[in-house]
């Protein structure tokens, strides 16, 4: 090959090399003289075409003897003073290394020492370095061998090559060679140098630059990095001292101090325990700087920091096999509570919340720890709730607010240990009489409850030898409580408990005592410790009947809603006992079922408490429930039937599809009496096209042979269909709701259009019917049902049926909002031409307020940038008259609530060529008669001002 004809391609080359016309040794003789030449330039230009022809030839084309002199050649080239060689030349040896098949043997200490040794690699460009890192990892996955043979040399090389990288691409690399030396090389006296090469990246401070091709981010570099430290055993101390240092270091901020909190958890993880105990202090002392800290001003602590406490006491633990709590958990333990209590007791200084949450977060350990940390902390809380501790004049502020903490804190006892050891027979007795003492003065709504909710735990743990008189006194005061704090459900909800624990702990006592106070003094409000007091087959026979006789006396037919409130619960709160259940469903079905046969005006609340005790039972109990059910529905005459079956239709509604075959032929003998097809039967019919497999074809040709032109029924059958994910059927009936919308002023229609998107309705609520759904059926539904909306929407021009597609539009966009924003953008941005005609329309004022209510909605959600950004001067000029219209006080706030959410949606650029006809025309609503609207107007004027 002559030398005029190195001035052709590489591909050229190429190609005379694959057809043997010349050889590689050929290639280079002929460069020789460029190669070789004085002009740098010259030299870079030869190299650089060497280079790009090997790194275009096959990998197995070059003789194992070919790559070695190639090697050879490239790494003396490695010398030339010319830095710009320095990046062919390491381009080539990299190549040549990772991509050849005959890789000669014996080349690695040639290569380690051009590369590693003779070079000072973080001298190089960050491209170059990463090929030299990668020739690393190559030979770390093919040639260990031949690194082994290095020796201590390999290390120190290593050490020397990656020591100050810089660059997050080549740091990552890095990180991943660093881990697999560690794991493959014994690190011998080079352990701790090893360590402290990546030591000093952490915390990683990274933040990604703009349009990053690699897209490292700070959280890869972490993880990597973590990897690292915790890579090797003799990192261990290493380790917990890098921790310790950075916890202390003044300059280390909150932020920087999570990394140290999850690197301690990992390093507790991965080392073994004994390892930790000459760093338990120090670590603590850490933590306390942060967890302790006066400046920090938050309630909570970050979970990190939690978990790295809660980790050093459980690995304390570890340190001794030994039952109970070893001396230097022990130790530790009195560390943590002596630094907390000065924060705890001066409350008045604002640090006993986040004090509390430390303690507790090491109580919740297991429960021999927090009976060692509860028997300091309760008493401490009880003298913040008696004010004893506190000089300032916020003592009685102080106690409201340490009462709640203290019931919390007796509730932690209870859960971490049933027998409640820390409540010592004294501590049990202070806190009776601080419980009695917190109820019997004048108190606030949330130390009442927590009144009771101390009683509560003292209930469900006593033994009722010693205490019985006192708990019965504070049973007393709750009975009383339930109905002078009827409105406050905190309040109730204590009480209710309390009780509860009182029934369980010591039934006889509560049957003695609290049962006849029940009875004999029958209240609304006392309905409900009825039902929760119904805990075993004694209690049910003794109280149930009590509720159930309810519904047999004139004299307490006001008290029939408050029962039918109560019911459930009673389901709710002995799930899984079939005795309870089955005995209480057999004596209330009956006379529940005949009670609203006697008050039609009540059956929706009695259909409504049958569904909710139907999702409280298993499925044994519902079949029993169901078939009970199903009895009535064939035992009534054509005259009760229609009251049976808006009684019991919701429950059956919602029974599992083990009940299909029952309900299928209940309704066939349901249509054998009646003559038309009831809202009831349609809604049941629907349940069993969703869950049965085997009935639904069968079903809906049931109701499509008797309610093919019921609207109501097709926006059931539809909706049933989509959850099981059955599309095709599903849109045939949404597109013809839609056909029929823009055709039929019936007002049937529109609501049945409505109802698409309604599903808060019993019937058709998935969760209270227990339809089989699919995890995104509202993203389905919402991508299938708005290309029909807007097409038939597109197909009307008259006014008045588009008017009620307007009001459809509004249920659309409300629908919209349990959709995530990622996943409904695409269908609000479809539906805007149609909000924006709905907003140039004359509307009624009641569609008007729909319509711009569905504008405030959407303008709540990230989907209103891309889909109203581009009719926004529109928009804005018609929303501006409606919030100037006269006498419509609703329509008004919408359209102000709209102008006042756009400046937080949108970039000044897409608003201010509107700026000032918006704040010119706010000035004057800001003069209306009305308070509320002068107050919206300002509040959108000021925000539309800062533009």
């Amino acid at each position: 090959m002559t030398e005029e004809q190195t001035e052709n391609s590489t591909e050229q080359i190429v190609s005379s090399l694959l057809s043997k016309k010349t050889s590689i040794l050929e290639l280079i003789q002929t460069l020789g003289s460029k190669l070789t030449s004085a002009n740098p330039s010259d030299r870079e230009t030869a190299l650089e075409l060497l280079v790009a022809v090997l790194c275009s030839l096959p990998n197995d084309l070059l003789a194992a003897l070919e790559v070695a002199t190639l090697l050879e050649f490239l790494c003396a080239k490695l010398s030339d003073s010319n830095v710009l060689i320095a990046a062919p030349t390491i381009k080539g040896i990299h190549h040549l290394i990772v991509h050849s098949r005959n890789l000669p043997d014996g080349i690695e200490r040639m290569v380690f020492k051009a590369l590693l040794q003779d070079q000072t690699v973080q001298s190089w460009p960050h491209q170059d370095r990463y090929y030299i890192f990668a020739v690393i990892d190559f030979w770390l996955d093919n040639r260990l061998e031949g690194l082994h043979q290095l020796g201590p040399e390999f290390l120190l090389g290593f050490m020397q090559a990656i020591e100050g990288e810089r660059d997050p691409r080549c740091l990552m690399m890095v990180f991943h060679l660093f881990q697999r030396v560690v794991a493959l090389f014994s690190l011998g006296p080079f352990a701790g140098d090893m360590f402290e090469l990546v030591a000093c990246y952490f915390p990683i401070d990274f933040k990604p630059p703009a349009n990053d091709p690699y897209g490292i981010t700070s959280e890869q570099l972490a993880t990597a990095l973590e990897g690292c430290l915790l890579s090797h055993p003799s990192f261990a101390s290493l380790c917990y001292d890098l921790v310790q240092e950075k916890l202390v270091d003044p300059e280390t901020d909150s932020a920087k101090k999570i990394p140290c909190f999850d690197l301690l958890v990992a390093a507790c993880d991965r080392f073994p325990p004994a390892a930790l105990k000459d760093y338990i202090d120090g670590l603590w002392d850490g933590i306390r700087l942060e967890a302790l800290n006066p400046a920090e001003k938050g309630l909570r602590h970050p979970e990190s920091l939690l978990n790295a406490l809660a980790t050093i006491i459980r690995t304390s633990q570890q340190l001794t096999s030994a039952e109970g709590l070893n001396s230097d958990l022990v130790a530790l333990l009195e560390k943590i509570l002596s630094s907390c209590e000065p924060f705890v007791l001066q409350a008045e200084i604002g640090m006993a919340p986040r004090t509390l949450t430390v303690l507790q977060a090491v109580a919740r350990i297991d429960s021999k720890i927090c009976c060692r940390i509860a028997e300091k902390v309760l008493p401490w809380l009880m003298e913040l709730a008696q004010g004893s501790t506190v000089n300032s004049v916020n003592r009685a502020e102080i106690a409201a607010e340490s009462t709640p903490t203290l019931a919390e804190w007796c509730h932690l006892v209870v859960e971490m240990d049933s027998a409640a050891s820390s409540f010592t027979p004294r501590l049990r007795d202070a806190l009776t009489r601080l419980s009695l003492d917190i109820l019997c003065r004048s108190a606030t709504i949330s130390t009442v409850a927590a009144g009771f909710s101390i009683g509560e735990t003292l209930a469900a743990t006593s033994d009722f030898k010693t205490d019985a008189d006192d708990l019965v006194q504070l049973s007393k005061l709750a009975l009383k409580a339930v109905v002078a704090f009827s409105d406050f459900e905190q309040v109730r909800e204590a009480c209710h408990l309390y009780l509860r624990a009182v029934a369980m702990k010591n039934w006889p006592i509560f049957n003695r005592e609290i049962v006849p106070m029940l009875k004999s003094d029958v209240v609304a409000e006392r309905l409900m410790v009825v039902a929760y007091s119904i805990h075993d087959t004694t209690s049910a026979n003794v109280l149930f009947p009590s509720l159930i006789d309810l519904f047999k006396s004139a004299q307490y037919e006001d008290l029939a809603e408050n029962v039918l409130l109560s019911l459930p619960v009673v389901f709710h709160l002995n799930e899984g006992n079939d005795q309870l259940i089955n005995t209480c469903l057999g004596k209330a079905l009956p006379v529940i079922i005949d009670w609203a046969q006697e008050n039609h005006s009540a059956v929706d609340s009695v259909a409504i408490c049958l569904q909710d005790i139907s999702l409280e039972l298993g499925e044994q109990e519902e079949v029993y429930l169901t078939t009970k059910l199903c009895a009535a529905v064939k035992a009534a005459n054509v005259h009760k039937l229609p009251y049976v079956l808006k009684t019991v239709h919701l429950a059956l509604v919602c029974a599992r599809a083990t009940n299909g075959e029952l309900l299928s032929k209940t309704m066939d003998e349901v249509g054998a009496k009646m003559e038309s097809v009831s809202a009831e039967v349609i809604a049941i019919r629907a349940a069993l096209i969703n869950k049965c497999d085997d009935l639904w074809e069968k079903e809906l040709a049931e109701l499509e042979k008797h309610c093919f032109a019921n609207p109501i029924a097709q926006c059931l059958i539809a909706k049933a269909l989509l959850f099981r994910n059955r599309q095709p059927a599903a849109l045939d009936y949404v597109n013809k709701l839609f056909a029929l919308l823009a055709a039929d002023r019936n007002s049937t229609m529109t609501e049945a259009c409505r109802n698409l998107f309604d599903f808060s309705a019993r019937n058709s609520d998935p969760e209270k019917c227990r339809y089989e759904a699919t995890l995104l059926w509202k993203q389905r539904w919402m991508s299938q049902t708005v290309p029909l909306f807007i097409k038939h929407f597109n197909n009307t021009r008259d006014d008045a049926k588009r008017e009620r597609f307007f009001q459809v539009l509004g249920d659309i966009l409300s629908f919209a909002q349990g959709v995530s924003a990622s996943s409904s953008a695409s269908e609000m941005t479809k539906l805007m031409p149609v909000l924006i005609v709905a907003l140039e329309s004359e509307m009624s004022l009641g569609t008007a307020e729909l319509v711009v209510g569905a504008l405030v909605t959407l303008l709540e959600t990230e989907a209103a940038e891309s889909a109203l950004e581009p009719h926004i001067a529109s928009v804005v000029e018609r929303l501006l008259q409606l919030a100037g219209s006269e006498d419509h006080v609703s329509l008004k706030m919408k359209a102000l609530k709209c102008l006042e959410l756009m400046p937080k949606r949108f970039a000044p650029s897409v608003l201010s060529s509107s700026r000032r006809a918006v704040t010119k025309k706010l000035q004057s609503v800001t003069m209306d008669k009305k308070r509320l609207v002068r107050r919206a107007a300002a509040d959108a004027n000021n925000r539309w001002s800062m533009i």
